[in-house]
């Protein structure tokens, strides 16, 4: 009886740690096939025929059909960058350059991918709704309280999510993801 008895306790715990290591792989924080570029992730095979099971089990975990790769280019911000979670409770400023891309759109999302309800209506920005300097450049506003210009409401509390996609993004973005001059995310300050 014993030998059997060993026999189940190595395979339960076999079972457990190759569930635990899967978990990880596909997660958003261990990703195996995930690159990051400061606090932007993203997996730069989403949406491609030679995606890795480990991505495809990422997106459907999440429940995200992604687009080709060569159509769009997905990243995803859950901290600034500085390395601290984004918080709805903090004001932020999203500062970034011209993409080459035919469009972008900057989306927040709440910790579960949800749209955070606000009284402005105000989801995100894109290449044509957004404020810009005489350079091109542009600086967002995430913040609980109302300001003027590219301001983002970031809602009472929480955890919050950034998730820019470049629509029909340069060869080269698609070639090497980690040479895109990504948005920086600063904190400015936080309320009590």
């Amino acid at each position: 009886m014993r030998p059997y008895f060993k026999l189940a306790a190595y395979l339960l715990i076999g079972g457990l740690i190759g569930l635990v290591s899967a978990w990880a792989a596909i997660g958003d924080q261990y990703g195996l096939f995930r690159k990051q570029s400061g606090p932007w992730i993203t997996w730069p095979n989403a949406g491609s025929p030679e995606a890795d099971p480990y991505t495809i089990a990422h997106f459907a975990r999440a429940g995200i059909l992604p687009a080709k790769k060569l159509e769009v280019l997905y990243f995803y911000a859950k901290t600034d960058s500085a390395g601290q979670p984004i918080l709805a409770r903090c004001t932020y400023t999203i500062s970034g350059d011209v993409l080459l891309t035919s469009a972008w759109s900057l989306t927040l999302y709440d910790g579960d991918g949800q749209l955070i309800r606000n009284p402005a209506r105000r989801y995100g920005f894109n290449n044509r709704n957004v404020i810009r300097g005489p350079d091109g450049s542009y600086v967002i506003w995430l913040a609980p309280a109302a300001s003027p210009g590219n301001w983002l409401p970031g809602g009472r509390r929480g955890a919050r999510q950034l998730v820019l996609r470049l629509y029909n993004p340069d060869r080269g973005y698609v070639g090497a993801p980690e040479a895109v001059p990504l948005p920086q995310i600063k904190k400015t300050g936080c309320s009590a």
